[in-house]
């Protein structure tokens, strides 16, 4: 999908919704099947619990991929949950990189999933309040009244 310059804010604002669902999806499908490995990867020694993050994820994922393919109407009402729903994850993720519940490097992968995270809430809600463009006029009917005159 392309991101042009003259295409709605909805219409890139349900693109960022597919990207947000999208990453959500495989990274709790990846902390569902795999949680003993993902745990190894941060180092949290709790296994179990990056699985129930995981399958949280995948439900949340589940539930942005809808979003994104209802009305415009259903975008304005939910969209400002899922970003704050999103900042909620920025935060813990902060919180828990602060109590020290990961490795070094387990921190760093924490870190930059939750830049991702926050970059999508911000751009959701950006998009949120952009006002549609108007309507650009066809050249051939610019061209018909400059001829006028």
């Amino acid at each position: 999908m392309e991101l042009s310059t003259n295409t709605r804010p909805i219409t890139k604002l349900r693109f960022v919704l597919t990207a947000n669902a999208t990453t959500s999806g495989l990274a709790g499908l990846t902390a569902l099947v795999a949680g003993e490995r993902v745990d190894n990867w941060l180092d949290t020694g709790h296994s179990g619990w990056v699985r129930i993050t995981g399958a949280g994820l995948v439900a949340f994922a589940l539930a942005v991929i809808a979003l994104s393919r209802s009305n415009e109407q259903n975008l304005r009402r939910w969209v400002p949950a899922v970003s704050m729903a999103d900042g909620g994850w920025v935060a813990a993720s902060i919180a828990t990189i602060i109590a020290g519940w990961y490795s070094s490097s387990g921190a760093a992968i924490i870190g930059i999933i939750a830049a991702i995270v926050g970059t999508f809430a911000i751009t959701q809600i950006r998009l949120l309040r952009t006002p549609s463009a108007p309507a650009t006029p066809s050249p051939r009917l610019t061209a018909s009244r400059e001829r006028r005159r």
